[in-house]
């Protein structure tokens, strides 16, 4: 590590001549240990850095570097330093040898050996990083707990309402409601209300997975234009409720490899979005594109567009864009993990939006030239580690 990238006023200099007694003591230095420029002057400099004695220091003062033409060459230590009162202080050190005459006039140049160390205290420096790493831990630990939360209370809670759902259902279809208009129009809300109960309760448990590293992918090769005539066709009814036409434009077989299933849900997602944010008698249009060794994957449509500043945030977890005026139900998280989920499949996802024409949202994936009929094994992602300090995988069990 260079402590030393910009040496300030705050830096000891001490430089050390023959058998390590120092020649010059800096008003830093003097701060530093305690010790007057007098006082230190003709010391040894094991009395203020008592590992010199020995380790790695010890043989960089044994065998120092060769110098020719008065080059030199530094080394960065961490050491243990005494002040005057016996306090110990951690400290940087970087050294370097060079060669130096110091009878300039003399007709034989006659070249001495000294050593110029620069000290900084790094304590705080160290305490900082100790700080740091106390609080990752903290938020890992606490990051893991809301996962483990999230997970058991969305099991605990999806029984209920898929009883709740069921005779909701019931209660819709009894004949005997049939003359009741209000009855029959409540338990349709309550329907439909439990519905988007249970879509977020299972996003949530998405994400959560997503988020302990324990979502697990069945990698094969997919072939796209297949896949997105079948997502065409599980939209087309709620197209039509929304009074919106699906364009296909069509494309030769290509294929990627990536799991069946976590592509169709990341898809669903956006032609779901596509289709409900779009205008009365507007477009959706699906397009796949082959540029080399990509493909693209593009769902566009002709609703009113999103903003550049909220595009920045529309991959953000429960961000409803304009959820305070539309009426649409949505859960805020469905992008969230669609970007996640592709970004584990080794893809990319984004948009490009224009305010008052549309938005098009596109995910690239790998071409694969050769499909395989045999799957790929199961992969599971690895969970991203502490930035200043490795530690253990989050474990979550999931029913």
């Amino acid at each position: 590590m260079d402590y030393f990238s910009g040496v300030g006023s705050l830096d000891g200099l001490i430089v050390i001549g023959r058998n390590r007694v120092i020649r010059s003591f800096n008003p830093a230095a003097e701060k530093l240990f305690g010790y007057s420029s007098f006082d230190a002057i003709g010391k040894n400099f094991e009395h203020f850095v008592p590992s010199a004695h020995n380790g790695e220091l010890h043989n960089y003062f044994n065998n120092p570097p060769t110098f020719e033409n008065s080059h030199s060459r530094g080394k960065n230590f961490e050491v243990e330093g005494v002040g005057k009162n016996g306090n110990k202080i951690l400290l940087g050190l970087a050294i370097s040898d060079i060669n130096f005459s110091p009878e300039e006039n003399s007709q034989e140049i006659k070249f001495e050996q000294l050593f110029v160390g620069l000290v900084r205290d790094i304590s705080q420096r160290l305490d900082a990083e100790k700080q740091i790493f106390e609080a990752l831990e903290t938020a890992e630990k606490a990051n893991k707990a809301k996962s483990e939360f999230l997970a058991k209370m969305s099991h605990d809670l999806r029984t209920p309402l898929n009883s709740i759902m069921g005779f909701s259902q019931l209660l819709i279809l009894d004949p005997d409601l049939s003359q009741n208009t209000l009855q029959k129009e409540n338990a349709t809300r309550i329907y439909k209300s439990v519905k988007h109960l249970l879509e977020l309760i299972n996003e949530i448990l998405d994400l959560a997975r997503i988020e302990a590293g324990r979502i697990k992918f069945s990698i094969e090769p997919v072939e796209l234009s297949s896949l997105m005539e079948e997502l065409i066709a599980l939209n087309q009814p709620i197209a039509s409720e929304h009074q919106v036409r699906l364009i296909n434009e069509g494309v030769e077989p290509v294929y990627c490899q990536v799991d069946r299933s976590r592509l169709k849900q990341v898809l669903l997602n956006l032609i779901s979005n596509a289709i409900k944010y779009n205008i009365e008698g507007g477009t959706v249009t699906f397009s796949i594109k082959k540029e080399g060794k990509k493909l693209r994957v593009n769902v566009a449509d002709t609703g009113l567009g999103i903003s550049e500043e909220m595009q920045a945030s529309i991959f953000q977890p429960f961000n409803r864009l304009e959820a305070d005026k539309t009426e649409i139900i949505g859960t805020g998280i469905g992008l969230t993990i669609a970007k996640e989920l592709i970004e584990l499949m080794n893809g990319t996802i984004g948009l490009k939006s224009v305010v008052g024409k549309g938005s098009t949202f596109y995910v690239e994936l790998d071409v694969l030239e050769k499909p395989t009929e045999k799957k790929l094994p199961v992969i599971e992602p690895s969970i991203p580690e502490v930035p200043i300090k490795k530690s253990g995988k989050n474990t979550l069990s999931f029913i």
